[in-house]
């Protein structure tokens, strides 16, 4: 019974990351994007919790087919992206972590984390 609960989770969400794709430990800067968008967002939690994988090259395959991503989250708390991402791009997946969904309630334009609605020097 576990090993087809197994199967059938991994059928509804098919996200391979990229051949190459290696953990990595955030530069410094990143908790200060953790902050503006904690500040912008007014939800707070823990920078600690959020695994950071840095792929080979964007974009890549988005799962189940959607186009390419440069960057995704991944529940419960796992960031893929380019190293050099800039920051509307690693805000962006910051934000899907602190919301805890996939989704693109307001706050993303409100923040400015929707790449339509990007403030210069983000």
């Amino acid at each position: 019974m576990v090993v087809l609960v197994v199967l059938l989770t991994s059928c509804l969400d098919p996200f391979a990351p990229p051949i190459g794709t290696r953990p990595f430990d955030p530069p410094t800067r990143y908790r200060d994007y953790w902050q503006a968008v904690e500040d912008c967002s007014g939800i707070r939690s823990n920078f600690e919790r959020v695994r950071w994988y840095a792929v080979p090259e964007t974009p890549f395959p988005c799962p189940n087919g959607s186009g390419y991503c440069f960057a995704i989250w991944r529940e419960p708390h796992d960031i893929f992206l380019e190293r050099t991402a800039p920051y509307i791009t690693v805000g962006h997946e910051m934000l899907h972590d602190l919301l805890q969904r996939g989704d693109h309630p307001d706050v993303f334009r409100t923040c400015g984390l929707l790449r339509d609605t990007a403030r210069v020097g983000g």
